[in-house]
């Protein structure tokens, strides 16, 4: 039998393969690593986004509400907060800024608290020409991530 009729690796072979694989397998941790990170930002985003766009939703339909106000929207200073009558109960949305939190009134009495803990800003902004068209901004934070959602109705 001669030499090279032998079957098998040499160790240069072997050393070179397995450089290979730790190559790949590296590459292969290093795009999880990150798919996993971009996942943890984007449930981070969704559990903060989630809050602002049902306060925005809440607000939105309260001030469409508004729209047959028997009183006409009274913005607050500086726009953050706003009060109105339906000609049975009276409202009142604002931010309370010390349980951080939107708050909706109905008759002086909590109503409706959104996004606790979360709420950073809250303005007002009417159109100077149609009265009726208003934009709500709202900015919350959570404990990794700050957004600002805003709203025309």
């Amino acid at each position: 039998m001669n030499k090279s009729q032998n079957a098998g690796f040499t160790l240069v072979e072997i050393l070179v393969g397995m450089t290979i694989a730790v190559i790949i397998l590296g590459s292969i941790v290093g795009v999880l690593m990150s798919s996993l990170k971009a996942y943890d930002v984007n449930m981070s985003i969704g559990s903060t986004l989630a809050p602002a766009r049902i306060a925005v939703s809440q607000i939105s339909d309260h001030l469409r509400y508004a729209d047959n106000a028997v009183t006409p929207l009274t913005l607050g200073s500086g726009g953050t907060d706003i009060t109105f009558s339906d000609g049975t109960n009276s409202y009142h949305i604002y931010m309370d800024g010390t349980t951080k939190s939107f708050k909706i009134k109905k008759n002086d009495a909590d109503y409706l608290t959104l996004a606790q803990g979360m709420a950073q800003g809250l303005t007002f902004t009417q159109d100077t020409v149609n009265k009726k068209k208003m934009t709500v901004q709202v900015k919350v934070k959570d404990n990794s991530y700050q957004m600002k959602h805003e709203e025309t109705i």
